[in-house]
């Protein structure tokens, strides 16, 4: 199993934009799936969260490209 992370923790920011409700996402962590299915999390140091976060899966540089 690699220790790089397996998913990036993003909170969800929404702002009107012509008259529709877009979202931004800001990369604020990072997060490893286990072997056990739970996910750990590591969030940024001095960072405090609240509202709606999503945990999502890191996508690979071939598929980003």
């Amino acid at each position: 199993m690699s220790n790089a992370p397996t998913h990036k923790v993003c909170i969800v920011e929404e702002y009107q934009k012509d008259g529709e409700t877009k979202a931004y996402f800001t990369e604020v962590g990072s997060a490893w799936e286990k072997d056990t299915g739970t996910i750990s999390v590591e969030v940024r140091p001095g960072l405090s969260l609240h509202g709606r976060f999503m945990i999502l899966p890191k996508k690979d540089e071939a598929e980003s490209e």
